[in-house]
């Protein structure tokens, strides 16, 4: 006898002992995964607040039972619920009659892909090198871990704040507009007090753009001032 035939006349007899005096349904596996995947790609979107025309979501479930024998056509189909969506977790799948009695109770590893076309290197990209179309493209990639800190578009003068190997992801959080006064860039530092202005060089100790706050150090005196910055290669401080 075959493992087929022994599996079959396994479900025939759980039928016959469950069904006694009542109508009785069986969900099979693929029915069951098309309900719990719909489940979760709804959790999904509603927690990722994903906007469907220009994301993909790809659900697969691992651990399905071959099939599950329940007492009516609509049975309740609890999931677990998480906080967070996580590429690859164990669920816990509470499937119930419409009474409310539990049918069957099991665990099933669910692995959760987000597809989106973002902005992905094409070759190495070394800390602070521009990025462009040269090293970089638009691709489809799985962008769960980077949820919301991805981008979908070239911007100009991108600087990659970290080291990018080939198919990695650009994250925003580490590519940044080139700063319009560069760390260890050369700077006039302006003393103004009370209508007095004194210039000296300094250099500058972090990036900033007009508007930025820095440190600054000044070369004549080697200390260090909180500055404002005033255009490309000023800063000034209010004493």
């Amino acid at each position: 006898m075959t493992k087929i035939h022994k599996n079959l006349i396994l479900i025939i007899s759980i039928l016959i002992l469950t069904c006694q005096n009542a109508f009785c349904y069986v969900i099979n596996s693929a029915e069951l995964n098309r309900i719990i995947t719909s489940k979760l790609k709804y959790e999904a979107i509603n927690k990722l607040n994903i906007n469907q025309s220009d994301t993909e979501i790809k659900i697969n479930i691992i651990n399905t039972p071959d099939s599950v024998v329940v007492k009516s056509q609509k049975p309740k189909i609890e999931i677990t619920p998480i906080n967070t969506i996580q590429p690859d977790t164990y669920r816990r799948i509470t499937i119930k009659n419409a009474d409310n009695t539990v049918a069957k109770i099991f665990n099933a590893k669910v692995q959760t892909s987000v597809i989106k076309e973002v902005l992905v290197a094409k070759e190495s990209i070394p800390f602070n090198k521009e990025i462009n179309s040269q090293n970089a493209h638009l691709e489809k990639a799985d962008i769960l871990k980077y949820h919301n800190k991805v981008l979908t578009h070239f911007e100009d003068n991108l600087i990659a704040k970290r080291n990018y190997q080939k198919g990695n992801v650009i994250i925003a959080d580490y590519a940044k507009p080139k700063a319009q006064i560069s760390k260890n860039s050369n700077v006039d530092i302006v003393f103004l007090s009370k209508g007095v202005r004194i210039k000296l060089q300094g250099k500058a100790l972090k990036d900033g753009n007009i508007g930025d706050t820095i440190l600054v150090r000044s070369e004549k005196y080697n200390k260090i001032y909180s500055a404002k910055v005033n255009s490309s290669n000023e800063v000034v401080v209010k004493i």
